[in-house]
């Protein structure tokens, strides 16, 4: 299962701070990059934990090593570089596919450009400070929203991993 509680907690505690903060334009960065900055890495952690338990499930012992060592190196979340191809190494690409067409097209869509546009605003933080941003960062409120969005994707990716025979 996803953990959801801890993130959504620190979203909201961020939002909060954020909206006691709007006299103070760099408290208010900071507590909008730092909802952008937590999420991703919860979006990390969550899909390799996504990864990892797939595997177990398939009982791929054998290359439990490598997978281990291919989610280490992993340092993004892009749906089609990064989870994708993790996935199809336990899977296998077919049944990936036929993972896909089984979620609503609707919430994967919704899923992948969520995916998109916070890997470019986290890049876009994660490489400067404060000082030198030069646009506006989301709100920790559009934070909350692309974490609603990003949860049922992920969730709709596991209900569709349950219909392989295997697993």
């Amino acid at each position: 299962m996803i953990a959801k509680s801890y993130i959504e907690r620190s979203l909201k505690l961020a939002l909060k701070s954020y909206n006691q903060s709007t006299n103070n334009n760099a408290l208010v960065a900071l507590y909008s990059k730092f909802a952008i900055l937590e999420l991703c890495g919860w979006i990390e952690i969550s899909m390799d934990n996504i990864i990892i338990r797939l595997s177990k499930k398939m009982n791929k012992d054998k290359n439990t090593k490598e997978l281990l060592e291919k989610v280490k190196r992993n340092s993004s979340f892009d749906y089609d570089s990064n989870f994708k191809p993790l996935v199809a190494h336990v899977i296998g690409m077919v049944n990936f596919e036929k993972v896909e067409s089984r979620c609503d097209l609707g919430k994967l869509a919704k899923f992948e450009a969520t995916l998109s546009i916070l890997k470019k605003e986290r890049n876009k933080l994660a490489h400067t400070d404060l000082k030198n941003i030069s646009t506006p960062i989301p709100s920790p409120s559009i934070a909350l929203a692309y974490f609603s969005d990003i949860y049922e994707g992920l969730i709709e990716m596991e209900k569709s991993f349950r219909y392989l025979k295997h697993i």
